[in-house]
């Protein structure tokens, strides 16, 4: 569901794989750009939490109560992966990520290497994760180099004026 408003993020697989190997995913990802929602919100993130269930978890959750787990994270994935180029399945045929229902159709299909998808949806995730972790620890440093944050620091600044 492309909106204008969210933040892009244009990443090549095969650059994201370097980044974040994985010996449990199988074979290298494709050298192909896609784009994604670079700041997802809560829900996306809640509904992208399926993807850290093992398939005992998911084999133990009531069936109804697995189906809508389900539900969540084809709109989380719907509303993650923005754009996937020309990426395509063994047939030839694009991949859809557009909708829920069309992201349900490509992990359902029997030409998607749906290991290999997840895991893509996986490590940009822990990309993103890596990011903000980042992120934040610049700006738990304050100026004088202690980590008390930099809130703490400006306010410090501002009392000695």
């Amino acid at each position: 569901m492309t909106q204008p408003f969210r933040q892009r993020e244009r990443i090549v697989l095969s650059d994201l794989n370097k980044e974040f190997p994985d010996p449990n995913i199988p074979g290298e990802f494709p050298d192909q750009e896609w784009v994604f929602w670079c700041s997802p919100t809560v829900e996306v993130w809640s509904g992208l939490a399926l993807l850290s269930t093992t398939q005992a978890e998911r084999d133990a959750m009531p069936q109804v109560e697995r189906d809508e787990s389900d539900d969540r994270l084809m709109w989380a994935i719907s509303e993650l992966v923005l754009d996937v180029g020309d990426a395509a399945d063994t047939r030839g045929e694009p991949l859809d990520f557009s909708t829920p229902e069309s992201t349900r159709e490509v992990f359902l299909s029997p030409h998607v290497d749906r290991e290999l998808l997840g895991g893509v949806i996986k490590t940009y995730l822990a990309h993103l994760m890596n990011r903000r972790l980042a992120s934040k620890k610049k700006l738990e440093v304050s100026p004088e180099g202690s980590n008390t944050g930099a809130t703490n620091g400006r306010r410090a600044a501002l009392s000695q004026a």
